[in-house]
């Protein structure tokens, strides 16, 4: 069964590390999603009746905004099309708004405790297992 780990980031540069450190665990990236401040997901699934949707990211170009989102609840609905359980969502949404970066990767159940220790040592936040 697939979980899904989640933590808060502060920097791209800690995000860097992380990947390298996912890397060394053979653990892979390519499932991984990020939310913040200068990426936002996009629904990329060309049939919206699709059981699973897909959604990939896009750089958000409008320099004049502070973040990326116009509200926290933008944010707190591209955090649950992701699956994330209600109860993380909202303080995950109020501190993307603020300026972190949300990092959700996808693993294999064997894989979930190791990522979420190599989030951790890359410096996340209120890192869960969902």
């Amino acid at each position: 069964m697939d979980k899904t780990v989640t933590g808060l980031f502060q920097s791209q540069t800690q995000i860097d590390i992380l990947k390298d450190e996912l890397e060394n665990e053979g653990i892979p990236t390519d499932s991984m999603a990020m939310i913040g401040r200068k990426v936002k997901l996009e629904n990329a699934t060309s049939d919206p009746n699709a059981k699973t949707q897909i959604y990939r990211q896009v750089l958000v170009s409008d320099p004049s905004q502070n973040s990326g989102y116009r509200s926290v609840e933008e944010v707190t609905d591209e955090l649950s099309a992701l699956g994330l359980n209600e109860d993380f969502t909202s303080t995950y949404a109020n501190r993307i708004y603020e300026g972190n970066i949300g990092v959700a990767l996808r693993v294999n159940e064997g894989q979930a405790r190791v990522a979420s220790g190599r989030f951790r040592n890359a410096g996340a936040k209120y890192v869960k297992i969902q």
